[in-house]
């Protein structure tokens, strides 16, 4: 997927967006959750391997993850 404009207005606007919640939430964007958020990927999903198995531990409850 080729960037455009709208598209890097549109990550920006999301980008800061969660910069300003984590900021109000007392708990700013560490160095490391920021330059994760400059490089998300530019391919669509498409494009990705659907068999690519997650290293995330799998919840299957709710009551699992919220603790």
């Amino acid at each position: 997927m080729e960037r455009t404009a709208d598209l890097d207005s549109a990550l920006s606007f999301v980008i800061g967006r969660i910069a300003e919640q984590a900021k109000v939430s007392g708990e700013p964007l560490s160095d490391e959750q920021r330059l994760l958020l400059n490089y998300l990927p530019s391919e669509t999903a498409a494009n990705w391997d659907r068999n690519f198995r997650c290293w995330f531990p799998e919840i299957s409850t709710l009551s699992e993850y919220v603790r």
